[in-house]
């Protein structure tokens, strides 16, 4: 049996509470029960129910949220149909968090009257106009944008924030422009890379590397915890040599020079490994050192090959952030690294999980480790058949008989 609750809030987004409509959905089949999750771009679960005539069937409708395993999802596309003198709803909602995009953050390069509208941004009553366009970066940290953004948003929205493990301090480029949540958070992820955000409903987590891919002494063994796994390159997007563009500054009358020329630059430690993979070029109009320069560059290539390592999960509980090792004998392919993705069944006997482990350095040079000991042991074997070979068709020093008259004959003849 397969039950979730289902909820209609009253008021502005917030995470229900026993003041709204909330009802318990019994009629959901449980193989269709499906939660969705991938690392900083997806959080969704889908499922179908029949009509068994409850308050709670009435509600599957748009805006109306469902809860299962504590974390709540707002219903996006209901889809009823008729069958067999059956009628079933099938559904897709995404996780509250993704309810942020809702809200608008204005700053100062949008200057608003909100009048008496209630709003969490800054009333400005400006009547002048900038001609100025220019964007700057400055450093600041990911607690900087997060307060800014979000700091003044219970009351309002029931949304919080944390911040779990310890970052630097970043330049960002106009770090406090005007946007939806969702474009503060992807501001965010675009400007501290190793950044993992995994919400607990409205709670707004942002965690460092070391904070979310904890080893729980977990292990996956090929033909023992997964029957299937799959492994898959892919270098489309690959670049490691570009031509680099940082910015310029007047030098008199209406002539402007570059602070440093442009230049050519290689990820020598890429191009060694997988060869020369040249992409357009990489501009800044902010940096005027030439070596900053380089390492933003290092943040814009993409050194490596994209790697799908996918597998089924017999009888293990999916955890996001997990680092498991992941053994496969045949391949002689052995590696450690974390979950990144996972699409489960929670109510379904049929259905196995899928999980998604990340694609980083180590997991690919792994591989090659395990193709080179798989290589070396087959060439190993078949140099030892080989040398059997050649030692059998020489060992056989005696005659028995019948060898030597047979050989006496022919010699006669």
């Amino acid at each position: 049996m397969s039950v979730v609750k289902i909820a209609k809030i009253q008021g502005n987004l917030h995470v229900p509470n026993p003041s709204d409509t909330i009802a318990m959905l019994t009629s959901v089949i449980p193989d269709t029960m499906q939660i969705t999750w991938k690392k900083n771009s997806e959080y969704q679960m889908q499922f179908e129910a029949y009509n068994n005539g409850s308050d709670a069937y009435s509600m599957l409708s748009p805006g109306n949220m469902v809860e299962k395993n504590g974390q709540w999802f707002v219903i996006k596309h209901p889809k009823a149909g008729w069958s067999g003198n059956l009628e079933t709803t099938s559904i897709v909602a995404t996780h509250i968090s993704s309810e942020i995009n809702r809200i608008r953050i204005y700053g100062d390069d949008a200057p608003t009257d909100f009048g008496s509208y209630d709003h969490a941004g800054k009333s400005q009553s400006v009547t002048s106009v900038s001609n100025g366009n220019a964007e700057t970066a400055v450093s600041v940290s990911i607690n900087d944008i997060m307060q800014w953004a979000f700091g003044n948003q219970q009351d309002r929205w029931g949304i919080t924030y944390q911040i779990i493990g310890n970052f630097n301090s970043h330049m960002v480029v106009s770090p406090y422009a005007s946007g939806s949540g969702k474009d503060i958070i992807s501001r965010i992820l675009s400007s501290w890379t190793d950044v993992v955000f995994w919400p607990d409903n409205l709670n707004l987590r942002i965690y460092s590397y070391d904070e979310f891919y904890k080893d729980r002494g977990h292990r996956l063994d090929y033909l023992h915890d997964t029957d299937t796994i799959t492994l898959e390159y892919d270098t489309t997007d690959m670049v490691n040599a570009a031509r680099l563009v940082g910015t310029t500054q007047e030098s008199g009358g209406s002539q402007s020079t570059y602070y440093f020329a442009p230049f050519y630059f290689v990820d020598e430690e890429s191009r060694k490994r997988w060869g020369l993979y040249e992409g357009d070029d990489i501009t800044s109009d902010t940096i005027t050192d030439k070596e900053q320069m380089k390492a933003y560059a290092g943040t814009q290539f993409k050194p490596n090959p994209d790697v799908s390592l996918e597998l089924t999960a017999i009888d293990w509980q999916a955890i996001p952030g997990d680092l498991v090792r992941v053994e496969i004998k045949p391949a002689n392919y052995v590696t450690q690294t974390g979950v990144v993705g996972i699409v489960s069944y929670p109510d379904s006997a049929a259905n196995k999980t899928t999980v998604t482990l990340n694609s980083n350095l180590q997991t690919i040079l792994d591989y090659q480790r395990g193709q080179q000991a798989e290589l070396k042991s087959y060439r190993d074997s078949t140099r030892d058949m080989i040398i059997n070979a050649q030692f059998n068709s020489q060992a056989q020093t005696t005659w028995n008989e019948t060898e030597v008259k047979a050989f006496d004959s022919s010699k006669r003849s």
